[in-house]
């Protein structure tokens, strides 16, 4: 037992002068783990925190980029839609021309 609580008081870094007994030296080893136990959580808890606020912080700005690149993907389809409406246009503008000027081969369409 003693070789443990020696063991432990060097693990811990907690000098065993002034301590009469095995007892009173697992006393204070287990007084300094849980006082770091208690410093960790801690520590843990406020980093809980401070993710739970970035968290917060971020949910409108996402919600706006979410909604943006939806609005994107809809003005891309509708570049695409136009785009078409236009070629089509272009080529049925070409073939009417043609007709126009009586020479319907020129236009490929």
């Amino acid at each position: 037992m003693t070789s443990f609580v020696q063991s432990k008081l060097k693990q811990f870094g907690v000098p065993p002068e002034g301590l009469q007994d095995n007892a009173a030296q697992l006393e204070k080893v287990f007084r300094v783990v849980n006082d770091r136990n208690t410093f960790h959580q801690r520590q843990v808890d406020e980093q809980k925190l401070q993710n739970q606020n970035v968290t917060a912080e971020l949910e409108e700005p996402l919600k706006l980029l979410q909604q943006e690149q939806q609005r994107n993907q809809l003005l891309q389809a509708k570049l695409v839609e136009l785009s078409t409406t236009i070629s089509q246009m272009e080529t049925e503008n070409k073939k009417l021309q043609a007709k126009i000027n009586d020479n319907p081969t020129s236009v490929q369409g």
